[in-house]
């Protein structure tokens, strides 16, 4: 028998790592922030039955001095505003410190991903000023 198949795979979603409702973490290697702000590409779960057991994604930076249960000041989990939406650019916010990563540029830190029901696709920086550019849908 022979056939011909076709898969259709979203845009920069082929591979990715998932936390379930008990929920989980992962802890990235050391990475140069290389902008003003971290973007993620995430897909939580959302549940019809429960708010509860809707997909979040938190995010804590943390530095080398901070060990596996320390982060940096005002990036902690509890200070991040939950990522909730499936998106593949979504800006991290701190409730203290906002988005900006200006004081952190060129430090090498870890990024610490707390997930529930979600997917984690991947992470990046960027500038603020390149953001504007790309999400600008004027043409």
């Amino acid at each position: 028998m022979r056939a011909i198949g076709m898969a259709k795979v979203r845009r920069e979603r082929f591979i990715g790592q998932y936390a379930g409702y008990k929920g989980g973490w992962l802890l990235t290697r050391e990475v140069k922030v290389t902008g003003n702000r971290l973007l993620v590409n995430i897909s939580p779960e959302h549940r019809a039955w429960s708010m509860k057991s809707h997909g979040k994604v938190r995010v804590e930076l943390c530095d080398r001095r901070s060990g596996t249960a320390g982060h940096l000041k005002g990036y902690g989990q509890n200070d991040c505003s939950p990522l909730g939406s499936d998106d593949y650019e979504q800006v991290v916010s701190w409730n203290k410190v906002g988005e900006d990563l200006t004081p952190l540029l060129g430090k090498k830190i870890r990024i610490r991903f707390w997930m529930q029901n979600a997917y984690l696709f991947g992470f990046r920086f960027a500038n603020a000023e390149d953001l504007d550019r790309i999400n600008d849908t004027s043409w």
